[in-house]
């Protein structure tokens, strides 16, 4: 598991998320950088919603 320091919005087919705090992406091979588009790709195919530790 990484874990990312995150503030970001996003929507998905299941799921409109604010996530702020430390998350953890459920598959290490998919986000090579922490950037844009990246991230909200990332957040969109492997992040659990509500799977948020750490909260700032």
């Amino acid at each position: 598991m990484q874990k990312y320091r995150v503030s970001i919005n996003f929507t998905t087919d299941t799921c409109n998320c604010f996530i702020e705090g430390v998350v953890i992406f459920t598959k290490k091979d998919v986000i090579s950088q922490l950037a844009g588009s990246s991230l909200r790709q990332a957040a969109e195919c492997n992040l659990l919603c509500g799977e948020v530790i750490d909260p700032i």
